[in-house]
């Protein structure tokens, strides 16, 4: 049966609200998809940033663990002054750690720092030793390098500074490679601590090397 216009128009008018209603949903379903593709690529580039920060970092940490840095990291605390150390002192040389330290009479720390020892095929011999003789500074035409504040503890094998040239000029080389095997059987040490060495360790000083 054929509606009357009226009729059209209140049919019209009754389902305008409906579709205002379904015109309202749509729109917040595209708002809301809009947000949720919006909020998925914040997420994914906060992962991204994380992860390459995460590496970053990583990386960093990695470049800045030198020999010298993780033989450092294996000195004991000092536990007792030179001046209050009780007599004799004796000196621990830890090939696997490249550490030298030194003790009192009572096993108390005197002293620790990081060294050198031979490298492969020239290695430091173990066992232990007496401190002998020592002096100001050597050159070896052999190897063209010499060495400050020498102190013997087995025959040829010294502790000494890390080597100088034949224009006594440290190697720097050598100087980098504190912390790491790299000498030809002595111990290297930094210029400070190879003259406390030489200042402090007697003669007749027990020096134990050990892996």
């Amino acid at each position: 049966m054929k509606q009357s216009p009226g009729q059209n128009r209140e049919q019209k008018r009754r389902l305008r609200p409906l579709n205002i209603l379904i015109v309202v949903i749509i729109v917040i379903c595209i708002i809301a998809g809009i947000y949720a593709i919006a909020e998925r690529n914040h997420l994914n580039k906060t992962s991204t940033s994380s992860s390459t920060s995460s590496k970053s970092s990583s990386s960093k940490s990695s470049s800045s663990a030198t020999p010298a840095t993780i033989a450092a990291s294996h000195l004991p605390a000092v536990q007792v002054s030179l001046e209050n150390a009780t007599k004799p002192l004796h000196v621990d040389v830890k090939l696997s750690t490249q550490n030298v330290i030194v003790y009192d009479a009572n096993n108390k720390v005197v002293k620790a720092f990081i060294c050198s020892s031979g490298s492969a095929g020239k290695d430091t011999p173990t066992g232990t030793f007496k401190v002998s003789n020592r002096g100001e500074s050597f050159y070896n035409p052999k190897y063209s390098e010499g060495g400050y504040n020498w102190v013997r503890f087995n025959g040829s094998y010294l502790f000494h500074s890390v080597p100088f040239d034949k224009n006594k000029q440290l190697v720097p080389e050598q100087v980098a490679a504190l912390g790491e095997p790299s000498s030809n059987g002595c111990i290297h040490l930094s210029m400070d601590n190879s003259k406390w060495i030489y200042d402090n360790i007697p003669r007749g000083t027990t020096v134990v090397v050990e892996e």
